[in-house]
């Protein structure tokens, strides 16, 4: 295992789970669809990589059980959870099967995190013939993966402002906002038409921007740091707000690194169409059906692919 494989399982540790699940699925029902006519009713499902297990309630399937396989210590899961790590061996006795019990597993946005070879090698050895896998993972052009590729400038502009947090002195504040608007423009010359500056603050309310500040997607990091921009600045202005914008930016850093780790193996993939997938898995599963969805701008979000055990 690399060293860069296990910054990555740990940053994925330490990833906050709060939320359902991290992917949306109840913005994409197709996905959802798709995964769910894929597995047949009175079955167990692994969920690989599943997190709280929240995507089991979408699909609803008759009297099926789920369980969710993942690395993380998962608080309050929606199904029961093991944790466990796909990469290493697994068996169906640990998935909490036995006898002629019927297994079906899914992998969705997760299994491009990882090694994938190895992880097709572990879960070949658990199934038996006509059990399925369903794979989905997010397209290599999608704005989820732009969006992580923009996490190393994020990480360079946060460390221009961190020792001035540590220090309340406007003075320090304001050369080091300076400079950190001079590398978001640098970097991100699409997110600032103007400068930083010429935003008045009074009209800014410590809230998001719905103008033309803020030109990329929501999901966009870079927008993001535009907007803690805009509340460094209105806490130079406002100095009794500067501990809550210090605690923000530590937060919206600490946040970043562990997306790097995260990121990092994912990026190093190209994952454009079913063909990318099926090389893995050639000679072990033959593909009953495949599927490339959209985002809500008609650009490529993911790639599905379901397999069936030979």
């Amino acid at each position: 295992m690399t060293a860069q494989t296990c910054q990555a399982k740990q940053a994925w540790k330490e990833f906050d789970r709060a939320g359902r699940s991290i992917f949306h699925f109840k913005e994409y029902p197709a996905v959802v669809d798709f995964v769910k006519t894929a597995i047949p009713p009175r079955t167990r499902v692994a969920l690989f990589g599943g997190g709280r297990g929240a995507i089991a309630e979408l699909l609803a399937i008759p009297r099926c059980s789920f369980v969710t396989i993942d690395i993380a210590d998962i608080s309050s899961p929606y199904v029961a959870h093991l944790r466990a790590d796909i990469e290493l061996q697994l068996s169906r006795e640990t998935i909490g099967l036995d006898g002629k019990d019927r297994l079906h597993t899914t992998s969705l946005f997760s299994l491009e995190y990882l090694d994938i070879a190895q992880v097709v090698k572990n879960v070949t050895a658990i199934l038996r013939e006509h059990e399925r896998w369903v794979v989905v993972c997010h397209h290599s052009d999608s704005f989820i993966l732009k969006s992580f590729g923009e996490v190393p400038a994020l990480l360079d502009i946060l460390e221009l402002l961190l020792p001035a947090v540590e220090v309340r002195e406007n003075s320090i504040w304001k050369t080091a906002l300076e400079e950190a608007e001079k590398r978001v423009r640098y970097y991100f010359p699409h997110l600032i038409p103007g400068d930083i500056s010429l935003v008045k603050t009074s009209t800014i309310k410590m809230r998001r921007l719905e103008d033309d500040f803020l030109l990329a997607s929501d999901h966009s990091r870079a927008a993001r740091i535009g907007q803690h921009l805009i509340h460094f600045r209105y806490a130079i202005e406002e100095t009794e707000k500067m501990g809550m914008v210090q605690t923000r930016i530590w937060e919206f850093y600490r946040k970043s690194k562990l997306e790097r780790a995260i990121s990092e193996n994912l990026l190093n993939k190209s994952l454009r169409e079913p063909g990318d997938l099926d090389m893995f898995f050639c000679g072990r599963f033959d593909s009953v059906n495949s599927e490339t969805f959209l985002d809500n701008h008609g650009k490529p979000l993911a790639i599905g692919v379901v397999y069936k055990k030979r």
